[in-house]
């Protein structure tokens, strides 16, 4: 590649392109579970975790935990902290965190909803 692409690798630059492939592995075997990614730009790594957390603490299967709703936590300099919730989080979750003081958005719904990105997982089985 050329010096001057913009994925040239040098000192104090950003990848024009994020992605956060990751392994997912047993703790005690090592065992490799699976792989997944997934996409939403700043919500990349949140979206990942919830994923993570719907397959392994929640018990969901693959497609459950990819097709759940999401929240996603942005910080603006014009708005502050905000907390977007995805369209199938129930209306109780939205009125507590708005009770805690949190300022929600809700529902996201339609072409909006990209803003969650979404995934792909490949289990062994």
């Amino acid at each position: 590649r050329e010096r001057d692409h913009p994925n040239w690798v040098g000192p104090g630059k950003l990848p024009e392109h994020t992605s956060v492939p990751a392994l997912a592995t047993a703790a005690d075997t090592g065992e490799l579970l699976c792989c997944l990614g997934v996409m939403g730009g700043f919500m990349q790594p949140q979206g990942q975790v919830q994923v993570l957390l719907n397959m392994f603490e929640f018990g969901k299967n693959p497609q459950e935990a990819l097709d759940a709703s999401r929240f996603y936590i942005e910080y603006s300099k014009k708005d502050a902290w905000q907390v977007f919730l995805e369209d199938g989080i129930p209306q109780n979750v939205a009125d507590d965190l708005r009770a805690m003081g949190h300022n929600v958005k809700e529902p996201v719904f339609g072409y909006d909803r990209s803003m969650f990105g979404r995934g792909q997982i490949i289990t062994k089985g």
